[in-house]
């Protein structure tokens, strides 16, 4: 392009965009580095209520962290809240000892929060 004395030019840029499957892969590592630290909070919740759970059953002791790792990963399948706490529930109610809904929900939502922090949960 000529103005006056002066000549402009312009470069041409080639813009090439990648192919559709690495931009899919992108887009699925960045969705998995999203949400791997909500899956490890809900599954330390899980099993921080699974333990808890235990020791309501006067199952404490160096057992306890298998058989609550083994009700973490039967809940990981479906990790709605409510199955998680029927889950859990469901030992302790077989085992004669009843807990109030209202109350595994706010140990629940204690043991998240712990969970989230990183503090050990009581």
């Amino acid at each position: 392009m000529t103005v006056g004395q002066f000549q402009y030019s312009y470069p041409v840029m080639e813009i090439r965009m990648p192919p559709i499957e690495d931009r899919e892969g992108a887009e699925e590592a960045r969705y998995a580095r999203h949400e791997e630290p909500t899956f490890r909070v809900k599954a330390r919740r899980n099993k921080l209520l699974a333990l808890w759970a235990l020791e309501k059953m006067g199952r404490p002791g160096a057992a306890a962290p298998e058989q609550a790792g083994e009700l973490v990963d039967i809940v990981t399948a479906d990790d709605t809240d409510a199955a998680v706490i029927a889950r859990i529930g469901a030992p302790l109610s077989s085992g004669g000892i009843f807990v109030p809904a209202a109350e595994s929900r706010e140990r629940l939502e204690r043991f998240g929060a712990a969970a989230r922090d990183g503090a050990p949960a009581r």
